[in-house]
């Protein structure tokens, strides 16, 4: 348990302390250490969150959106967002693998890390080969290529596509 300083004071979240103690619930746990993160862009990618101590994992949360503290805007002014999700129960497949084992990652100084798991991630390259991709990316290495040059040979040249493109997408305006 960590009580916030003088400068984390007044937290927006209306929280006194951050952290765990033991005995408390998967939801008092969600409730003091979901917010106020520095969370990239990848965060909006991820669809769970696990709470560790001690190298276990004690709660394990769907993530529904990731907002600002006040719900509304994107992020705090000094950039820091909240988790907003639900926590799951023992009968959730994320929480029957992941909760009360050892965390699937270890040895970090920073409080934030994304972790691919096959089981739950389970994303398929953009190109539609079928074959899965971890991490940001939407397509393995090199298949963004291959996707958008296929879909030229549909049309024909590289010239013939782009007449094709233009003609239905004039400049300055979105697909339909």
């Amino acid at each position: 348990m960590r009580i916030l300083t003088e400068a984390e004071l007044p937290c927006p979240m209306g929280r006194t302390w951050v952290g765990y103690a033991p005995g408390m619930s998967e939801q008092e746990i969600y409730e003091v250490n979901r917010g106020r993160w520095v969370l990239g862009v990848a965060a909006d990618r991820e669809h769970y969150v696990l709470f560790t101590v001690d190298g276990f994992v004690k709660a394990a949360v769907e993530i529904h959106r990731i907002r600002a503290s006040n719900g509304v805007d994107q992020r705090d002014p000094d950039g820091r967002r909240v988790i907003e999700g639900e926590v799951l129960t023992e009968k959730h497949p994320v929480w029957q693998h992941y909760v009360d084992k050892p965390s699937p990652v270890v040895g970090l100084r920073n409080p934030i890390k994304y972790h691919y798991d096959p089981h739950f991630d389970g994303r398929v390259c953009g190109c539609g080969c079928g074959e899965a991709v971890s991490g940001a990316s939407h397509f393995i290495a090199g298949h963004d290529q291959r996707a958008i040059h296929e879909r030229i040979a549909r049309i024909g040249s590289v010239t013939e596509f782009l007449t094709w493109f233009d003609e239905r997408c004039p400049a300055g305006t979105q697909p339909e």
